[in-house]
């Protein structure tokens, strides 16, 4: 260190006082960084217990959600022919009041969420979703295309055979998957049929009429 008369220079003072403070701050930024890596890796630690945490509940809640639609999932039956080829019977479980389609909405959603998909109660309740979507899908064509001809027959169209058959065929594709008489596709298919009742009992009796 450079000394005058009076002390030590002021400039080398400065640099000595540089020199120690840049090596409190990289000794502090040291001691960050090692607190920082502490709490990173304890950070991650929790995260990976909470994650796991996490899918052992979901799991937990996928056994509890395929539990209670055994009675459910015990009327799908596994029918293979000669060949080999297996397929899911699913018709009895469909019209079942067990098989409550946002019961089986929640287990399919747990079971995927979980990695349960594999299951094979997993898989009678991805089949059932699937057949009655099918189903619904199938019965809502036939409904609409009722609804159509009936407006027809209302404006004069003589053909009511093809309105009965739509409506036979939208009734029974929906009580083919459980639907009740307060299910709005059934009340509106029950309101079509008694509309085509009373045009039937007009036409028969002005038929009557004119033949007088």
């Amino acid at each position: 260190i450079q000394r005058i008369k009076g002390g030590i220079h002021l400039n080398v003072l400065l640099n000595v006082n540089f020199f120690f403070s840049q090596a409190r701050k990289a000794e502090e930024e040291k001691k960050l960084d090692a607190l920082k890596s502490h709490t990173d890796r304890k950070l991650d630690k929790f995260k990976k217990a909470q994650e796991q945490a996490r899918k052992k509940k979901l799991a937990s809640d996928a056994h509890s959600a395929l539990k209670a639609l055994d009675r459910c999932t015990a009327l799908v039956e596994m029918e293979c022919g000669r060949g080999g080829t297996c397929k899911l019977q699913t018709a009895a479980a469909l019209r079942s009041p067990d098989c409550v389609e946002a019961k089986l909405e929640q287990a399919r959603r747990l079971c995927e969420d979980s990695g349960l998909e594999g299951d094979e109660r997993a898989q009678k309740v991805i089949a059932l979703l699937y057949e009655r979507r099918l189903a619904e899908a199938e019965a809502e064509k036939h409904r609409k295309a009722a609804e159509q001809r009936l407006a027809k027959a209302l404006e004069g169209d003589t053909d009511l055979s093809s309105v009965a058959e739509s409506l036979q065929k939208a009734r029974s594709g929906l009580e083919s998957i459980g639907a009740t008489d307060a299910d709005p596709s059934i009340v509106s298919v029950k309101s079509m049929e008694d509309r085509l009742f009373s045009l039937k009992k007009e036409r028969a009796a002005r038929a009557e009429g004119e033949m007088a």
